[in-house]
């Protein structure tokens, strides 16, 4: 071994003493440490459906009845002011009119709000049917990047955790809120429990 030789392997030795000594932890190049992505599958029911839309009525349910209600008192405006005017002219009573015209406003507004929720299920039952047994089973793939969704005929969506506005735990349903808009949701029941809390991890790092 030649002196020069020596002189190196003494001089690293020496190095890894000091390390040693001093509790340091020589450098060594390492990769980024990465979650390990989560994997699940679940098959939709309808009960997915009405939870959703039933998020979604918490969400702008105000919004929807205040619509109903302008609505309704637009179509029976004419006949309250009819009403009214043949109290004028009667000597009839007046606030009776007014307090009669309201409750009809409310309970068109109402009715035409809880027609539209039905038949917004029922839309859902027949996309749940049309669907077909093979796509209504998810398979479900998230990591730190990204949550994608993919059926058994192939149809898959990609969706960057970057593209997210916003994300809220259900009981059965994670709600994601895309950007610019819009709602799409992930069943939870394709995740163990264990997975379930690694999940909301992973969300809330994401869209950060």
């Amino acid at each position: 071994m030649s002196f020069a030789n020596q002189n190196v392997e003494r001089g690293a030795a020496t190095r890894r003493d000091i390390c040693a000594t001093n509790n340091v932890i020589p450098h060594t190049t390492m990769e980024p440490m990465t979650a390990p992505s989560l994997r699940g599958s679940a098959r939709i029911e309808y009960q997915d459906y009405f939870a959703y839309r039933v998020f979604m009525l918490k969400r702008r349910g105000g919004l929807l009845i205040l619509f109903f209600l302008i609505f309704a008192a637009m179509f029976i405006n004419k006949s309250i002011a009819h009403k009214f005017a043949i109290a004028q002219a009667t000597g009839g009573s007046e606030m009776t009119v007014v307090l009669g015209g309201l409750l009809e406003v409310t309970l068109i507004g109402v009715v035409g709000f809880a027609v539209a929720f039905i038949i917004l299920l029922g839309i859902d039952g027949l996309n749940l049917t049309l669907l077909g047994k093979q796509r209504r089973v998810i398979e479900y793939e998230a990591d730190d990047t990204k949550i994608v969704t993919h059926d058994a005929l192939g149809a898959e969506l990609s969706l960057p955790w970057s593209n997210i506005r916003n994300a809220v735990f259900k009981n059965r349903l994670l709600m994601l809120q895309i950007k610019p808009r819009g709602w799409r949701f992930v069943m939870l029941r394709a995740f163990k429990a264990a997975e379930v809390v690694a999940l909301h991890e992973i969300t809330v790092r994401g869209i950060k």
